[in-house]
């Protein structure tokens, strides 16, 4: 597949909603699909006109964030992967609900995960760039750097918030300017994707996951 394919694919995948944030992100996003969500500041939507759906005012920001994000990695696919552009998909992805002193920012306090007595200490930005791009450059398959990009991304917890969230588009955008296809969640995936992440994060074994998220890559 060229890359304008690619691209044309992802686009239209977008227009159909398949590319909008699945149950896997904890959004109640069905209700949020069936109404409009062109207006990026939300300018028609108060609290009552929401209530009123059924919707709550973060599922349908994250919805509209997801949808702003799509349409900004398409526009720059041809930019490198760098930690400066992993930053600015979280701010995109998180504008509007969390706070603006964390929007883009590396964590800085530790993390807990769960079952994990452990601490993930907060990350060091000189190693984070250099891991990045050591992902990029080395010479295993395409699809095998973007799950390692994924995964580089959870395993690091670079920010408080939306890991998963923002290694996914990561991993996107270098399956899409390599043009191999894109990686898809859907609700039917939760299940397995739960038990395979908790599976990474203990034993630190790639094999489970990497099998799971090669099976969700489209061409």
């Amino acid at each position: 597949m060229s890359v304008e394919s690619n691209i044309l694919l992802a686009k239209k995948l977008l227009s159909t909603k398949q590319l909008l944030p699945p149950r896997i992100e904890g959004v109640n996003v069905g209700k949020s699909y069936d109404i409009n969500i062109v207006d990026s500041n939300m300018n028609f939507f108060d609290d009552t006109k929401l209530k009123n759906f059924g919707i709550r005012y973060d599922d349908l920001k994250c919805v509209v964030n997801f949808k702003n994000t799509w349409e900004h990695l398409l526009k720059t696919i041809n930019e490198e992967i760098t930690l400066d552009y992993w930053l600015h998909i979280h701010t995109l992805l998180f504008t509007g609900l969390i706070g603006e002193s964390t929007l883009g920012t590396l964590r800085k306090a530790k993390a807990y995960m769960p079952n994990d007595k452990n601490p993930v200490e907060p990350p060091n930005e000189i190693e984070v760039r250099l891991a990045i791009n050591c992902v990029i450059r080395t010479s295993k398959p395409v699809i095998e750097r973007a799950i390692d990009l994924f995964l580089f991304g959870y395993r690091s917890q670079l920010f408080g918030d939306g890991n998963k969230r923002v290694a996914n588009f990561i991993a996107n955008k270098f399956l899409i300017e390599n043009g191999v296809g894109i990686m898809i969640f859907s609700n039917s995936d939760y299940a397995e994707y739960v038990n395979a992440m908790l599976n990474y994060w203990a034993t630190n074994s790639i094999s489970t996951i990497k099998h799971f998220l090669e099976k969700l890559i489209v061409c």
